[in-house]
C-alpha cells in the first residue's frame, strides 16, 4: 500500500511505496553506471549499453594525462560501432593562463571536436565533464562540456567550454574518445541523471 516502507538485506537499502512503484529512500539524482581506467591508449570506448532507456541524460567525467599535445574527438557509438556519418556539430572556446583565447567549431563533421582544447601538454593532468542529452532517444543528441588542459598551441594550461549536437535521429548506447596522436592514460566515470 502507498506509504509502506521496506528494508532489503540484499542491498542494505530502504524503500518506500509511492502507490505505483518502490522508490529508494534518499536516492541520489546522479546514479553511478560504469567506470574504468585506461593506460597508454589512442582511444577508449564506453561499454555497449552504457546508455539505456532508464535515463534520458548522462554525465561523463574523464581525467587523463597525454603523451603529447594532440586534439581529442568524441564519436557516438551503437552496438559496438562508432558512427562516422557527417552529422556532428560542435563549437566552443578556450582561455589560456597567459591571457590568450580562441574559439573553434566544426559543423557536419565526422566527430565532436575538442580541437581548440587539445589533449594537453605532455604528462600534465587534463579533465573533462561531458553531459549528453537524450543519446538513447531517436532524436538529435545534444551535449555540453567543460574542462581544463593544454590549448591548441600546447604550450599553456587553460580551460574550455563547448557544445553541439548530433544532427540525426539515431539511438546510441555509448561513446568513443579518440586522441589525434600519441596516447592517453587516465580514468572515466559515467552517471545517469535520475528522471525524477
Amino acid at each position: 500500500a502507498e506509504g509502506q516502507f521496506a528494508y532489503l538485506e540484499d542491498d542494505n537499502k530502504t524503500y518506500y511505496y509511492d502507490g505505483a512503484a518502490w522508490q529508494q529512500v534518499g536516492a541520489s539524482a546522479l546514479v553511478y553506471i560504469t567506470g574504468n581506467s585506461f593506460s597508454a591508449v589512442s582511444s577508449f570506448s564506453l561499454p555497449n549499453s552504457t546508455f539505456t532507456a532508464t535515463y534520458a541524460n548522462y554525465l561523463i567525467v574523464w581525467d587523463f594525462s597525454a603523451s603529447t599535445s594532440a586534439g581529442l574527438t568524441v564519436r557516438m557509438r551503437a552496438s559496438g560501432t562508432d558512427n562516422t556519418t557527417s552529422s556532428y556539430n560542435s563549437n566552443g572556446a578556450w582561455w589560456g593562463n597567459s591571457g590568450s583565447s580562441g574559439n573553434f567549431g566544426v559543423n557536419g563533421g565526422t566527430s565532436f571536436t575538442w580541437s581548440g582544447a587539445a589533449a594537453g601538454v605532455a604528462n600534465r593532468r587534463n579533465t573533462a565533464v561531458l553531459t549528453l542529452f537524450g543519446p538513447q532517444a531517436t532524436q538529435f543528441t545534444g551535449f555540453t562540456a567543460t574542462g581544463s588542459g593544454g590549448n591548441s598551441a600546447g604550450s599553456e594550461i587553460g580551460g574550455y567550454m563547448l557544445g553541439g549536437n548530433f544532427e540525426a535521429t539515431t539511438s546510441f548506447d555509448a561513446i568513443s574518445v579518440i586522441v589525434a596522436s600519441g596516447n592517453i592514460t587516465g580514468t572515466y566515470r559515467v552517471y545517469g541523471y535520475a528522471n525524477s
